[in-house]
């Protein structure tokens, strides 16, 4: 197999003496059982479309088994290709598999069986697209072909500044260095084509630097000017969450993007507040703690999330130095951690977030 090959949770090869190896390209004829989807024809048809031959006597037969939810168990033996799954997105894994193993065995496969299932539910790629130049929509195709044949199903293409179409406030896309609206409905409809859950992504706290930088918004910044952190003078980043408008402008970037959106998920991020208990929410901060102030703000921004059907996720940065706060989140809330280094805790930090 190649680098695409994860580890299986059985693989072997079956009894060979009869030399009946799968021809791919003979598989004309598909028994999907109860798990006829477009996609799946889609994908089958294009894998043995790929393996041209005037033999037409296999058959790719799907059938429902004690399968884990997202798993399969592929038998191909007296040249067919059984398939035995729970879940339609098994019997799409199947496929992708199938379609692997058709790759490296051009087209010629030798009798095995493969038993398969993932050990986490979500299995999420976030790909930035804010902080460079914005991805062309066939640059992110090639990443879901990517993340399909890798068996992701989760994707979220992160937005800060001006990185997606704000349709109530043209005047912040004149670069057209942007997603526009119709575009982020073609990837969702590419993700839904290949399994994955495309996951509405928009930071609205801290990371606000583009936004703050123009006219029409500098007075929201949290703190005036620049801010100094790690030993040098930076661009304010956060807004100051005492401020009214600082959450009507957030509302309105929501309102903007939540709308063309059909997962259940959107991801708040609500990161590094940097200058949060200083300048303009210093009074406040010092008043209720930096975290009650932090809770207050993101739980109203929340109910605007979950007025659109959405599940609010967050980053647990504020809340791992804060652990106290959790109480005061929106109890729907999922928080979600990061980190960059090889020995980062992420399992104590799963159990505190938890």
């Amino acid at each position: 197999m190649d680098y695409l090959t994860p580890i299986f949770k059985k693989f072997k090869f079956l009894d060979n003496s009869n030399n009946k190896f799968l021809n791919v390209g003979s598989l004309k004829t598909v028994d999907y059982g109860s798990f006829f989807d477009e996609r799946l024809e889609t994908l089958s048809d294009k894998i043995v479309d790929s393996y041209p031959t005037d033999v037409e006597n296999g058959l790719i037969s799907f059938k429902t088994g004690k399968i884990p939810k997202d798993g399969y168990k592929i038998q191909i033996s007296n040249r067919r290709l059984n398939i035995t799954v729970s879940t339609l997105s098994g019997a799409y894994y199947a496929l992708v598999t199938f379609e692997e193993l058709a790759s490296k065995f051009k087209g010629m496969i030798p009798p095995l069986e493969i038993v398969d299932y993932p050990d986490l539910e979500i299995r999420g790629f976030m790909l930035d697209i804010s902080r460079s130049k914005v991805p062309k929509v066939e640059t992110i195709y090639k990443y879901i072909d990517l993340l399909s044949k890798l068996k992701y199903n989760h994707l979220e293409l992160y937005v800060e500044g001006f990185s997606f179409e704000y349709r109530s406030m043209p005047f912040v896309n004149s670069d057209m260095n942007h997603i526009t609206v119709n575009e982020y409905k073609q990837i969702e409809k590419y993700c839904y084509d290949h399994f994955i859950d495309l996951v509405p992504n928009q930071n609205g706290f801290g990371h606000m630097t583009e936004w703050l930088k123009l006219d029409e918004f500098k007075h929201l910044a949290n703190v005036d000017g620049l801010f100094n952190i790690w030993g040098s003078n930076r661009s304010s980043s956060t807004l100051d969450p005492t401020n009214v408008e600082s959450y009507e402008l957030v509302k309105k970037m929501y309102e903007d993007m939540l709308p063309h959106s059909s997962s259940k998920y959107f991801n708040m991020n609500f990161d590094e507040p940097y200058e949060l208990g200083y300048g303009k929410s210093k009074e406040v901060c010092d008043e209720k703690g930096r975290e009650t102030v932090f809770a207050e703000f993101f739980n109203k921004l929340a109910k605007v999330t979950k007025s659109h059907d959405k599940i609010p996720m967050l980053w647990g940065d504020v809340i791992i130095h804060n652990p106290e706060a959790i109480n005061k989140l929106d109890k729907d809330a999922i928080l979600i951690d990061w980190g960059y280094n090889e020995n980062y805790p992420f399992l104590k930090n799963a159990r505190m977030l938890k």
